[in-house]
């Protein structure tokens, strides 16, 4: 279920390996600001033979960031990784990628519903999935839940947040850096800017829900005066960014109770939805869909060892995530959204 890139790389690669495999796609993402294929995960793609290129991709050459100081930071990519990352758009990716699983033999479903619901886990339990007018009834082996992090169709697991945190946007012009993610912390959060092919881009702004304004003229003034306090952004800003058109989504990290439970696994966004400060979405969402397909592979019927990188990488992801916003904590020591995160582990 799902047709992110978590989930069609599980498709892919067992239709490969002979399983049969039915992948349930869902609705069309919503539109989003793009986000960033990182070297690490390009290379995840090339190993296992999906192309990961599409047309509106965006070559990003690098992080350029003001984050514990004003004073503005380059991280390379192509030194560190040997490559540029990408900046790509999650709609034209997920349609780029769900190609090569039809080709591996996966039977690609969509729009599509899978119900009911409360009997995805269990073992024996005939499942339907609906395409408008048509339904397919299956009692699949195993169920895949790729639908993201907002999702999680498993009653029996429970899913724990960890902040509030909201990403926002809105259109942004900027006159130079447009081969770069541009990144910087403010009082109440943090700002970035993804690469470009020209000079219109989007700015993002990632705070804690309850830290904006409910009021549309008292939040965009909020957004405008934060915007004001930055130090490199307003430095390459074309002009004044508007923030009469705000877009929002949920960015909140969460941990599950478990990511296995009788024939149900969760993988990509579902099993770890990390604080994107990371930049290693689409990365973490590969590795955990490489490592559970690795454990099916295996023949043994188990999936501990997906369970142990799970656990293994959550903890890891969330011990970095704490000592970065503890470098950002220096900076505005007395702002509650960072005061927040000095507690975190």
């Amino acid at each position: 279920m799902g047709g992110g890139p978590a989930g069609t790389l599980v498709a892919t690669v067992l239709a490969r390996s002979g399983v049969d495999v039915i992948q349930a796609v869902g609705a069309s993402p919503n539109v989003r600001p793009r986000e960033i294929l990182g070297p690490a995960a390009r290379r995840l793609l090339a190993k296992e033979g999906m192309a990961e290129w599409e047309e509106q991709a965006v070559p990003c050459r690098g992080v350029l960031s003001a984050w514990a100081s004003a004073e503005p930071e380059f991280h390379d990519y192509e030194l560190t990784g040997c490559t540029a990352g990408l900046a790509v758009s999650r709609g034209s990716l997920h349609a780029a990628l769900a190609g090569q699983a039809i080709q591996s033999g996966a039977r690609v479903l969509e729009p599509a519903m899978v119900k009911p619901r409360q009997d995805l886990a269990r073992a024996g339990a005939p499942i339907e999935i609906s395409t408008g007018a048509e339904s397919t009834w299956v009692v699949p082996r195993t169920v895949v839940d790729a639908t993201g992090r907002q999702n999680q169709a498993n009653a029996a697991v429970t899913r724990t947040h960890l902040d509030r945190l909201m990403a926002f946007w809105t259109p942004f012009e900027r006159e130079r850096h447009q081969d770069c993610l541009l990144l910087e912390s403010s009082s109440a959060g943090w700002w970035y800017v993804p690469p470009s092919a020209g000079r219109h881009t989007d700015l993002v702004c990632l705070t804690d829900l309850d830290l904006v304004p409910t009021e549309t003229a008292e939040r965009q003034e909020w957004f405008a005066a934060q915007f004001a306090t930055c130090t490199l952004l307003p430095g390459i800003a074309a002009a004044n960014p508007s923030f009469a058109s705000l877009h929002g989504t949920d960015a909140r990290s969460s941990t599950l109770s478990s990511v296995t439970h009788d024939r149900w696994v969760a993988v990509g966004d579902t099993a770890l939805a990390l604080d994107p400060l990371s930049g290693k979405g689409a990365y973490l969402a590969l590795s955990g869909a490489n490592a559970f397909c690795s454990a099916l592979r295996a023949g043994d019927g188990s999936t501990a060892a997906y369970e142990s990188w799970w656990r293994r990488t959550s903890d890891q992801e969330l011990a970095a995530r704490a000592a970065v916003y503890s470098d950002g904590y220096k900076r505005f020591p007395g702002a509650p959204f960072w005061q927040r995160r000095t507690a975190m582990k």
